[in-house]
């Protein structure tokens, strides 16, 4: 009998426990759900509920913001403007009234920013209309409150200052073609096609007429530097280094032409090769800078290979004619008491390091100068 009411307690005590917490697991789902519905706000319910005192929580007569145009609205105009028809969650519902009233409160105050939020873009949007046009729209507070005969005329304006812009910045024959239409909409797809094409091209400072065209077609879908992802980046910046490349290419004598034809890059180019490349270039450069200088001063400066063999006082007289420095002038100069196995180190290091970068230089500066 004992060990039958012992086991009959224990079940009970196990019923009870349970039950315990189902209750708790009720009590922690509801305030879960009353988190939910304060925060993501009131939607998905049949019955809409009213709070029981619509009451402005600031004086009613104070000015919460003021248009260019001057109209000023109050925290009871803004109280007027919004919906206050609030509909609840079913959790919510069944919530204690003075949770349900803070979650109504909560939603209520979110309308009034967003209203606040809405004037002030409405009366951005009626600064960039011409006058006729934005005066018709004083009495109304944003967009939404517009009639459907106004918020066409609003569109139809856009529009046809989208075309007007567009045709700016077009090539004069695409632009006389395109003036014949009213509206972009109304353009044949074809020349729509070379519209857009332009418009991009313009949008990114002409870098569509410098890529390939499947390039092209990709950037043209972006609207600025910033959205293009970097993948896109990285193929364009490769395709400009290969056509900055064989644009290099076709300023050479035809036997080095050929030769560099082989290779996509500067960096691919063998030694050799690019040695000849860059004395050719140095030829050139030499040879321009020659052309600036008074006739005397050059014809004493062609007595010497290079620029580094130039005497310094000759130097010096040609740097102030042009304005720039031709030679940098180190400043750890080798002392009298330096070795020559010092000075050869060195004069290795450089000729090294200038093997490394000169073809880079050369092409940057020619491509600069063409």
């Amino acid at each position: 009998m004992s060990k039958q009411f012992a086991s009959s307690s224990k079940l009970n005590l196990s019923v009870e426990s349970r039950g315990n917490g189902f209750r708790k697991v009720a009590k922690w789902a509801l305030g879960i759900a009353a988190v939910i519905s304060a925060t993501n706000g009131i939607v998905e319910a049949k019955d809409e509920e009213m709070p029981r005192k619509v009451t402005v929580e600031r004086n009613p007569n104070d000015v919460v913001i003021v248009t260019s145009r001057g109209k000023k609205y109050t925290n009871q105009d803004i109280e007027d403007l919004i919906d206050k028809k609030v509909y609840l969650t079913t959790w919510m519902k069944h919530s204690k009234d003075d949770r349900k009233e803070h979650v109504i409160s909560c939603e209520l105050n979110r309308r009034r920013r967003n209203m606040i939020n809405a004037i002030n873009k409405f009366d951005e949007l009626v600064n960039e209309l011409p006058e006729s046009l934005a005066n018709k729209l004083v009495e109304y507070p944003t967009k939404a409150h517009l009639t459907k005969e106004l918020t066409d005329e609003i569109d139809a304006y856009f529009e046809k200052k989208r075309l007007t812009d567009a045709i700016k910045t077009l090539p004069e024959e695409l632009a006389q073609e395109v003036a014949n239409y009213e509206s972009m909409d109304e353009i044949p797809d074809d020349i729509k096609d070379q519209v857009d094409w332009h418009l991009a091209n313009h949008r990114f400072n002409g870098l569509l007429e410098r890529i390939s065209e499947e390039l092209a077609m990709e950037v043209a879908k972006y609207h600025s530097h910033r959205e293009i992802p970097l993948k896109l980046v990285e193929k364009i910046n490769a395709d400009l280094r290969k056509k900055e490349f064989s644009e290099f290419i076709k300023r050479l004598p035809t036997d080095l032409a050929q030769q560099a034809e082989q290779y996509s890059s500067f960096d691919e180019l063998p030694q050799e090769l690019g040695d000849a490349i860059h004395a050719h270039s140095y030829k050139e450069y030499f040879e321009k800078i020659l052309k600036d200088l008074p006739e005397d001063l050059a014809q004493q400066a062609r007595k010497y290979p290079t620029i580094d063999d130039i005497p310094e006082d000759l130097l010096a007289k040609m740097e102030s004619h042009l304005g720039f420095v031709l030679r940098h002038r180190g400043t750890d100069e080798t002392t009298d008491g330096a070795t020559d196995e010092t000075n050869n180190s060195k004069k290795e290091d450089l000729s090294k390091k200038d093997s490394e970068n000169k073809t880079g230089f050369w092409s940057n500066l020619f491509k600069s100068k063409s």
